[in-house]
């Protein structure tokens, strides 16, 4: 667990999520194609690690270095799952990759 120094006081735990897990299953679900390999440099999705801050859901962070569709740098982040059980996909806007 570290400390935030942008936010004192603020709790995050960093950790991987273990392959064939329960969670592992249901983050990887939430991608229409879990892949989406790019032909021409074979680049696919990739799971780069989870966050967790006190009261809320975990961020499960994926990025695909050459994104089929933009061939560009794209992330995505799977939070879940909540109390509720829910998860919820975001797409960062593409203006905010900062690596082409």
């Amino acid at each position: 667990m570290s400390t935030n120094p942008k936010m004192p006081g603020l709790s995050l735990s960093y950790y991987s999520v273990e392959p064939g897990s329960w969670t592992w299953c249901q983050m990887w679900s939430k991608f229409a194609d879990p892949l989406e390999e790019c032909s021409a440099s074979g680049e696919v999705w990739q799971y780069m690690g989870s966050v967790k801050s006190p009261g809320k859901p975990a961020r499960h962070e994926f990025r695909h270095r050459r994104h089929p569709l933009t061939n560009a740098r794209a992330f995505r982040y799977v939070h879940g799952p909540t109390e509720s059980g829910a998860w919820t996909v975001v797409n960062p806007a593409p203006h905010t990759q900062v690596w082409r």
